[in-house]
């Protein structure tokens, strides 16, 4: 039997995937596990092509193609986005935003991942739609 909590995680991958053309994310079990952890007690909303850039100050990277904008697994919605294309060693490196809005991040944007130290880029991705991840009431 199918837990509830891997059926979600199995359906925002799969729901996101036509969306953002990137049907073939692979995630570690740790990854699963770490993005179960976020998605528990929550509903998918419909995707939005942009946030506020207040909503994406805190990123958590699930993987180079998966990742979470949100302030913490509190919060009553975050947002998750699967990228085109890979940020290599995104959970390690400084992520900066080439963005087409200073209030927002959108579709289309693209994000570099930077060795800090040796100011060098480690690999780029591009923003696809943020979906959704609401807290379910009680």
């Amino acid at each position: 039997m199918i837990s509830k909590i891997t059926y979600l995680t199995s359906f925002l991958l799969l729901a996101a995937a036509p969306l953002s053309g990137t049907a073939d994310v692979k995630l570690t079990d740790e990854q699963k596990a770490e993005l179960e952890k976020w998605v528990a007690g929550r509903i998918v909303g419909e995707p939005q092509k942009c946030i506020y850039r207040a909503k994406s100050n805190d990123i958590v990277v699930i993987s180079e193609q998966v990742f979470l904008f949100g302030s913490s697994r509190r919060s009553k919605t975050i947002y998750i986005n699967k990228v085109s294309g890979a940020c290599t060693d995104a959970g390690k490196y400084t992520m900066v935003f080439r963005r087409t809005s200073a209030a927002r991040l959108c579709r289309g944007d693209i994000v570099v991942v930077v060795d800090a130290v040796m100011n060098m880029p480690r690999g780029s991705c591009r923003l696809n739609d943020f979906v959704a991840l609401k807290r379910a009431k009680k």
